[in-house]
């Protein structure tokens, strides 16, 4: 499946039909399915505005209905539509991707456009249609999957480039026949899949000017039920393969593995979590089965496990997530539109190092863990592979000790899984850089002075020609001295501090060795300072990187 987005200003609706009235509980969709309309047939198109959730349309055979309160109640939505568009498919609606009040349908009665946020309805193209697509980046890109009729004629991919005015039949290898699915990746808006039911799948790298059929790995060819393509990876794709299951491509449909452990279904609708590629979603039902909705949280659909409690067996044709709210699910059925959101879902896994730090200074490291409810137990390891580790119960935090490998600058990465109500999560994890090695610099008032306990200090001349050089800065400013305040001189230091890796990031200084009058401040290469106006008076620095390393002590002397 693929999901419609809208993102419109909400006009006040029309009312054009009867209302679809429901009781929807005030516990609605809370870890259990609960439904309100609209009724009469099967629902494949679900689309929620995104600037507003409580906004959903619905789309089946007889036409296009609104709810403005979040699936409570519904209007008929739009004057002009034909009274049996024959609509009904899970590609049949699209948006304007720069102005979403404008809207595409594909029926089977022909292409309609709406410019009023669906309260009207013109016909674009008489070509009867089961697909339609949008380009997220090109406004007046448009395709068409054609539909071919019983008696023949029809069929094939159409593309507009003048959003909807002109319309070429697409060749060079495209596919023929009823084109159900229709979907431009939106990760790579020039790759596009397309399928159907006796058509197998084919893929276009090129917008649509060539094509290739992306089933090769498939003994004759599959009729699909359903499709989707990863948000973020325009080359991993999902489709179900009537009588064969649910397959996955990692590279483009040139390869498929067989996944689904778990499924009970046909699945007729896929949804893929826009917030996290790991969590996908699956319904169905039909002849096969248990129907309802599914959940995989092992980034490449491998194993599943049910979400139906409170819809019964009912199949489900369309599914779509809330992008304001990734947790709350809509399924499509013949007995209306069902929503369910998990109160602690699979978005809630999380691994940080030390609460998310860029560096540190040790091995030694705590590990802050969250998982939702139903979470048991817990794999991690400094190796991706898990070569070293066995699973443990569950902990919200862990001391953990970090890899040494010497003093190398390269991250330190810790990776961790999850057991959830018996199925294991994708892979998590978070990384830190090492850095043991404290920063060096100097202080100058007058003149270099180089820093005590540090023999061996380079000058600037040889600093500048190694690669430390690049992060060190110094700047000679002369004396000043003026009686500003009673006792007292203003003197301007020249600060110059490198770090290998993870950079200098505070100072101290003070008139005093202990440092004990003043607090850290964020580094820079020239500072004002006062002094006492009589004697000599040693002022005192030192250099923290962001890792936590501090210099040694830094001093030079000024006898006003």
């Amino acid at each position: 499946m693929h999901i419609k987005i809208l993102t419109r200003f909400k006009l006040p609706l029309v009312a054009i039909a009867l209302v679809l009235l429901s009781v929807h509980a005030a516990t609605a969709g809370d870890n259990i399915w609960t439904t309100s309309g609209p009724y009469g047939a099967p629902i494949h198109v679900i689309a929620i505005d995104p600037e507003d959730n409580q906004v959903i349309y619905a789309a089946f055979d007889t036409g296009v209905y609104e709810s403005a309160d979040g699936g409570t109640t519904w209007l008929s939505s739009g004057s002009g539509l034909p009274d049996s568009a024959n609509i009904g498919w899970t590609d049949s609606l699209a948006f304007d991707p720069h102005d979403s009040v404008i809207l595409y349908l594909a029926t089977e009665r022909g292409v309609y456009k709406s410019t009023d946020s669906a309260e009207t309805w013109a016909l674009l193209s008489a070509a009867q249609a089961r697909s339609i697509a949008t380009s997220p980046v090109d406004r007046d890109l448009i395709f068409v999957g054609g539909y071919e009729s019983p008696t023949g004629g029809g069929g094939g991919i159409y593309r507009s480039k003048d959003r909807g005015e002109t319309w070429e039949l697409l060749q060079n290898g495209a596919p023929t026949g009823s084109v159900l699915y229709l979907m431009l990746a939106p990760s790579a808006a020039h790759v596009i899949y397309a399928g159907g039911m006796d058509i197998g799948i084919y893929k276009s790298i090129d917008g649509g000017d060539s094509w290739l059929p992306a089933h090769s790995a498939f003994v004759g060819t599959p009729s699909l039920l359903s499709m989707a393509v990863d948000p973020y990876d325009s080359q991993v794709v999902y489709i179900s393969v009537s009588g064969q299951g649910l397959y996955r491509s990692a590279n483009g449909g040139d390869n498929w593995q067989p996944i689904g452990t778990g499924l009970d279904i046909d699945v007729r609708a896929i949804a893929i979590d826009p917030g996290n590629q790991q969590v996908i979603y699956a319904g169905g039902g039909a002849d096969l089965g248990s129907p309802g909705v599914y959940r995989s949280l092992d980034n490449h659909g491998l194993t599943w496990a049910p979400i139906k409690y409170g819809m019964g067996s009912r199949t489900v044709w369309g599914l779509t997530l809330d992008h304001n709210a990734p947790q709350t699910i809509f399924a499509g059925t013949a007995a209306g539109i069902w929503e369910y959101t998990l109160i602690a879902g699979p978005a809630d896994y999380s691994l940080s190092i030390n609460d998310a730090a860029l560096y540190t200074n040790q091995t030694a490291v705590t590990l802050t863990i969250t998982a939702p409810a139903g979470t048991t137990e817990m794999i991690i390891s400094n190796d991706g592979g898990f070569g070293d580790a066995a699973w443990e119960p569950l902990a919200a935090q862990k001391p953990w000790s970090l890899s040494a490998y010497g003093d190398h600058a390269i991250p330190r990465s810790v990776y961790a899984k999850f057991r959830t109500g018996g199925q294991i999560s994708g892979l998590y994890q978070d990384d830190i850089v090492l850095d043991v090695n404290a920063p060096t610099g100097s202080v100058q008032i007058t003149a270099t002075h180089s820093c005590s306990g540090m023999p061996g200090f380079p000058p600037p001349e040889s600093v500048r020609s190694s690669l430390i050089d690049a992060l060190t800065t110094t700047v000679h400013l002369p004396l000043v001295l003026r009686n500003a305040r009673p006792g007292s001189t203003m003197i301007a230091l020249v600060l110059s501090a490198t770090d290998d890796l993870s950079g200098v990031g505070e100072m101290l200084i003070s008139n005093h060795a202990s440092f004990s009058d003043v607090q850290w401040e964020e580094f820079s290469t020239e500072r004002s300072w006062w002094v006492p106006d009589r004697g000599t008076t040693t002022v005192y620095v030192k250099y923290r990187d962001r890792a936590g390393n501090e210099s040694a002590v830094c001093s030079d002397t000024v006898t006003p």
